[in-house]
């Protein structure tokens, strides 16, 4: 009896530990401001750069606050006994604009910064953003974006195409 307690008791531990090294761990990266690490960036660019992305930044909260009150109101209709279908796709229609606010937001907010750049610089920017975008992509960060072959860089986009002769092969 004090054998497989112990057993049980040891199988307990174990898989508890086991769970505290799946947590998820600190996000790598700087903190503060992106794309401040430039090469090249002059004073004015950089005093530039910093108020743009502040002014995005307090327009993105304002956005992901009425975002999350949208999806819990849509929680609330959901959870209701009878919920009211019209009311739920008023509330989507609501959610997904502003979803399109936010994503319009960092778009102008991007190009802004570009536009504040050299060519020399807009080619790291460009090169930096694709970068962060496909490990995005490989983390599984993305929401509920849908990946294009566009945005894809040209290794992973010839990849997709063996993986599609291969299903065709199978078929």
């Amino acid at each position: 009896m004090k054998k497989t307690s112990r057993i049980y008791a040891l199988i307990a531990i174990l898989t508890l530990s086991g769970s505290l090294f799946a947590q998820p761990g600190p996000r790598p990266g700087k903190p503060g401001i992106p794309y401040l690490d430039i090469e090249g960036l002059s004073k004015e660019q950089k005093e530039k750069i910093q108020s743009i992305y502040l002014e995005h930044a307090r327009e993105a909260l304002v956005l992901r606050n009425k975002i999350a009150e949208k999806d819990a109101a849509l929680q609330t209709e959901l959870s209701q006994a009878n919920p009211d279908r019209k009311k739920m796709d008023k509330i989507l229609e609501e959610l997904y604009g502003l979803k399109l606010d936010l994503e319009q937001s960092r778009l102008k907010a991007r190009l802004d910064v570009r536009d504040q750049l050299n060519d020399e610089q807009k080619l790291q920017f460009d090169l930096r953003r694709q970068r962060l975008d496909v490990v995005r992509l490989r983390q599984g960060r993305d929401g509920d974006r849908r990946v294009f072959r566009h945005q894809l860089p040209p290794r992973q986009e010839t990849q997709i195409r063996r993986f599609q002769r291969r299903d065709t092969i199978e078929d």
